[in-house]
């Protein structure tokens, strides 16, 4: 076992749409320009903004001066958002390709409504039980809108992410609460070649007195086949010559 400051993956969306008051818009960027502004070596973010479909702004980059251009010229516009269908997606593109590194999913909107197209609640919350990806949520009031932002932030609670209301931390406060994820280290683990049969098994991870604890899916190594053992022979003492 290994331990060692890992990388941070980070993948953004954002509703860019007109449900998004305009008191909320330049918070907004400002946030994403900070969040990427303090990144570090080996760091990479993806931001896209969502209506129907998902428009990526940026993915996987390092550059700072590319990505707060980028950031600077989208703008909210008038049109219809899928948060259910877009959230999956997203899983579904990082599942594939976030093993080795810590990724994590921040989601700003005004929440989730009920969408008649596209993935039920049911298919989106097994999505987030076998991403295992945290959802950081953060939910933006409009009018009516507190069921809405209930729905979202419990997708926070499913993974193991958290939730953040603007209207009560403010921007500011949500940045310096998420760049404690800077502390996260990173521990590779080497499983015996016994426990490497492919499956999930449950892991507990002790740090002195303290200890958490995960599902690991186990890679799978097919074990040598033990050498075949020659039947056993009783050997028999050599004939005598009679005498003569």
């Amino acid at each position: 076992t290994q331990g060692e400051l890992g990388a941070i993956r980070t993948v953004v969306i954002v509703d860019n749409s007109l449900s998004i008051r305009q008191t909320y818009r330049e918070g907004i960027k400002d946030f994403l320009k900070e969040l990427v502004a303090a990144r570090r070596d080996g760091d990479t973010f993806t931001i896209a903004t969502f209506a129907k479909d998902i428009t990526y702004l940026v993915q996987d980059s390092n550059d700072y001066l590319d990505i707060r251009n980028r950031i600077d010229a989208f703008s909210f516009v008038d049109q219809e958002t899928f948060f259910s269908n877009t959230l999956y997606d997203v899983l579904t593109d990082l599942e594939g390709s976030s093993a080795g590194i810590y990724t994590r999913v921040i989601v700003i909107a005004d929440g989730v409504d009920n969408e008649t197209l596209g993935y039920t609640e049911s298919e989106l919350h097994e999505k987030i039980q076998d991403a295992l990806i945290p959802i950081y949520t953060i939910g933006c009031s409009a009018d009516n809108n507190e069921e809405n932002l209930k729905n979202m932030f419990s997708l926070s609670r499913l993974s193991n992410g958290k939730s953040y209301l603007a209207d009560e931390i403010g921007f500011p406060g949500i940045l310096q609460d998420i760049l404690q994820d800077t502390d996260i280290i990173k521990i590779t683990i080497t499983p015996p070649d016994a426990l490497c049969d492919g499956t999930v098994k449950n892991v507990r991870i002790s740090f002195g007195e303290a200890y958490c604890g995960a599902e690991l899916a186990m890679p799978f190594k097919e074990l040598a086949a033990e050498p075949e053992t020659a039947p056993e022979t009783t050997a028999l003492p050599p004939e005598t010559a009679p005498a003569v």
